[in-house]
């Protein structure tokens, strides 16, 4: 299920709300809930496998007052599918509460009875129930990240009741059970190579583009030569970071592993593991053959359990989970396709950006990570606004968006209908993606929130500046900087001859749409004159 926000710019253009009808008695006609509902302050569109629902909503921490529902025309929804629509959406958001807020006549009134709810003066309220499972994929040294998102989670206070991991996932799961942050991070800011793989290197945060290559070319004839790389070092670390009597009585932990040649899917129950062979089906869920070495454990032979399932939902579902908080981190290997039925809130997080090199651990890298899963989760949170970077404030960025449209109708003949068809934000946001493509463009560093003040300054020093930003950058960041700085057709490249075309003359849109590489243009124009 996906549930979004829909801005009032986006309302007065999407011919299914202004379509949309009433479905409970929220309203006495048609018009009257439309109306509201264009004005509410806040509208989420749900969309479920085979329908859709525009939800009104005034939210106070966790709690959900909604105060109308509409449909698509077309729809054929029965009561109970919008209350379960309705419902998982609000688990969706972690809502603890929700209320209904509408006068019911008997028959709906006692049928809201019937499925959980207390009639109140404001409507009829529910406290939602939750069984959450934390779904951790593979993704060798970007494992990191998950640690910052759990870090996250635990601020907001949002508990899970099963965890199931995959290669990194797994071990990370394992720390995870133990609930203790605090250890996780420690690990994961101070990790190197050679404390997980027996093979050394130099430290890569100032290496050029041959040196990178060289490193890689000589890691893996080297795992390659010795039939994979000994995990020895991670056994050693595992040792002493486990607490195996926290993991036998904390949250329910199933890792997944591959049993070899067979190539089937294994799943453990590590809590009811004895301790001596935790650490042994740990290493075998993370064992990235041939690169790393296969792990024997009884007269069985076990690799990475990615080549089976890396990104273990459907272990979640089957244990019971009515909620998944997924933590995709770009891990090689299947990721299985699972359906996810419309009353399992599911929330599937991952990144935008490059988490660097699956099987270098660089501290830097890890600790950069780290920070980058906690902005991350604090923004899917909605904690922070942002996509690509974190903001501190929306208020900051509709002000913006408001002076730069204003900026471009003085400038050009262009209505709000044809910037609204430019852009995939809403008016009120529009300025957010143009801010992030240049800050992607400029190698801003996405590592801490910012004011919009903050950013552009940010932005103008990077303009500015002739140093190339500090490292670690892997192979392809290396060569996409190369390709935007050097080659002539690159979106970059013709953004910046765009600005100094422009300044120099006004060009005049000829169709409903403003270019987005013209858009992009206009937009530093108007922050270098603010």
């Amino acid at each position: 299920m996906k549930v979004e926000k829909i801005y009032p710019s986006q309302r007065l253009t999407n011919p299914k709300f202004l379509t949309s009808r009433l479905l409970w008695p929220f309203y006495p006609t048609q018009k009257k809930a439309r109306t509201a509902m264009r004005n509410a302050p806040t509208v989420f569109l749900v969309t479920g496998q085979s329908a859709q629902l525009f939800v009104a909503v005034q939210t106070q921490k966790r709690v959900w007052r909604v105060t109308n529902v509409l449909a698509p025309q077309t729809a054929t929804l029965s009561w109970r599918k919008i209350l379960q629509l309705v419902e998982t959406a609000a688990r969706q958001k972690f809502v603890t509460q929700l209320t209904i807020e509408l006068t019911a006549p008997h028959e709906l009134a006692a049928w809201f009875k019937r499925h959980g709810y207390q009639q109140t003066t404001d409507g009829f309220s529910k406290k939602l129930a939750y069984h959450t499972g934390l779904v951790l994929g593979g993704g060798g040294a970007h494992g990191a990240y998950q640690i910052g998102a759990w870090q996250a989670l635990q601020e907001k206070a949002i508990p899970f009741d099963l965890i199931a991991g995959t290669s990194v996932g797994a071990l990370n799961g394992a720390l995870i059970a133990q609930n203790d942050v605090a250890a996780a991070r420690a690990l994961w800011e101070k990790i190197e190579t050679s404390q997980v793989l027996a093979f050394t290197y130099q430290q890569l945060d100032d290496a050029d583009f041959s040196a990178q290559l060289d490193l890689l070319r000589n890691f893996i004839t080297t795992a390659l030569r010795t039939g994979g790389l000994s995990t020895e070092p991670l056994r050693e670390l595992l040792a002493s970071q486990i607490d195996f009597t926290a993991l036998q009585s904390g949250i329910p932990l199933a890792i997944v592993t591959t049993r070899v040649p067979s190539f089937t899917e294994v799943i453990v129950q590590l809590n009811h593991e004895p301790p001596a062979k935790m650490i042994d089906w740990l290493l075998a869920s993370s064992a990235f053959f041939p690169l790393m070495a296969v792990e024997k454990i009884a007269d069985a032979y076990y690799v990475d359990g990615g080549y089976r399932n890396n990104l273990p939902q459907d272990v979640a579902l089957k244990a019971g989970a009515t909620e998944l908080i997924t933590l995709d981190i770009h891990g090689p290997g299947i990721d299985r396709k699972v359906t996810v039925p419309d009353e399992i809130a599911q929330n599937l997080w991952k990144t935008n950006w490059n988490l660097g090199d699956l099987l270098l651990f660089q501290t830097s890298r890890c600790q950069g990570n780290l920070t980058l899963g906690y902005l991350e989760t604090k923004r899917q949170l909605e904690d922070l606004p942002g996509t690509w970077y974190t903001f501190t404030s929306e208020t900051e960025l509709r002000q913006l968006s408001a002076r730069l449209i204003r900026y471009l109708q003085a400038r050009l003949p262009i209505t709000l209908e044809t910037l609204q068809a430019s852009s995939s934000a809403p008016l009120e946001l529009i300025c957010l993606p143009l801010l992030e493509q240049w800050g992607r463009w400029l190698k801003v560093s996405p590592l801490q929130p910012y004011s919009v003040a903050e950013f552009t300054a940010e932005l103008f020093a990077q303009l500015k500046s002739t140093q190339p930003q500090p490292g670690p950058w892997t192979v392809q960041e290396q060569w996409q900087t190369y390709w935007q700085s050097h080659n002539f057709f690159s979106d970059y490249q013709q953004v910046t001859r765009l600005v100094a075309a422009l300044k120099q003359q006004t060009d005049r849109p000829t169709s409903r749409r403003l270019p987005k590489l013209q858009l992009l243009a206009w937009c530093l124009i108007f922050l270098q004159e603010e």
